[in-house]
């Protein structure tokens, strides 16, 4: 049996033992989310609120679990309440700027986290979250500009590097793309994310043995990764290196004998190793 579901058992029994005890319950909570188990979590949370509405902890937790679940309009409300208790709750105004932005209610979502940083200039989260869903809104200069106040504020936040590196590829600005890629592989050499945009920038900038060198790098760190493996394809067959592209874009096949792109790219590279050999 493992830990957690020893003290899963535990706490239910303590929970059958002590119906009234908001900490045995909060605990629970967090036992049966650590499982993935939201609906249960948030039925153990919402007994601690029925015990100690005050438990600020149990109320997080619970609009946290009801987002997860997509309960929306619970959630909204917890927020909204923990809000009206303590209107500087800056964890409360970003969540309930995330349960807005689920609804599509991305300008409402805006300025909760506009509020939350008005309450902390330091709260990196709150931008970040903005970037999101000023992209969503199709404002990419703004997305930009919260983006980098968010790494401003958190140097070491690798989504918002990345985030930041894709939207100025998509503005023809390759400099700040591959700095921001270049930024997020050195807080983590493996993730994929950077890997394989870094390597898409290089190939359009025609540097192909160095965006090689990271579709290789999202292989090793992804063995599957059908995207890195086309990719490698690709830049082999505008090397002329036909059988190589050839060997590559089959790895892909094995693991999907459908993949469109494989598919598309195999009969491509077939048809221009005939022409080479006329």
């Amino acid at each position: 049996m493992d830990m957690v579901q020893e003290s899963l058992d535990e706490l239910k029994a303590l929970a059958e033992a002590s119906p009234d005890n908001p900490d045995v319950f909060n605990r629970l909570g967090i036992a049966y989310a650590q499982r993935g188990e939201m609906g249960l979590a948030s039925k153990a949370w919402k007994r601690v609120m029925e015990l100690l509405p005050e438990h600020a902890s149990a109320r997080y937790m619970l609009g946290m679990a009801y987002l997860a679940l997509g309960r929306y309009q619970e959630a909204e409300e917890i927020h909204r309440k923990a809000i009206d208790a303590n209107p500087a709750d800056m964890h409360a105004l970003n969540n309930l700027g995330l349960v807005l932005a689920r609804q599509g209610k991305f300008r409402e979502a805006l300025e909760m986290w506009k509020r939350a940083t008005e309450h902390d200039p330091s709260y990196s989260q709150a931008y970040y979250n903005s970037g999101l869903v000023l992209t969503q809104m199709g404002k990419i200069p703004e997305a930009i500009e919260a983006y980098r106040k968010a790494i401003e504020l958190n140097p070491d936040d690798i989504y918002a590097h990345n985030n930041l590196g894709l939207l100025s590829a998509g503005q023809g600005d390759i400099t700040t793309a591959v700095k921001g890629f270049t930024r997020a592989l050195e807080i983590n050499p493996r993730d994929l994310f950077a890997l394989t945009n870094l390597g898409k920038t290089l190939e359009k900038l025609g540097k192909l043995e160095d965006a090689k060198t990271y579709f290789s790098r999202a292989l090793e760190a992804s063995p599957l990764d059908v995207y890195a493996r086309n990719s490698i394809g690709r830049i082999l067959a505008k090397e002329n290196r036909f059988d190589d592209a050839i060997a590559e874009f089959q790895k892909v096949l094995e693991q999907n004998p459908r993949d469109p792109v494989a598919l598309h790219n195999l009969a491509m590279v077939n048809a221009r190793k005939a022409q080479a050999a006329r």
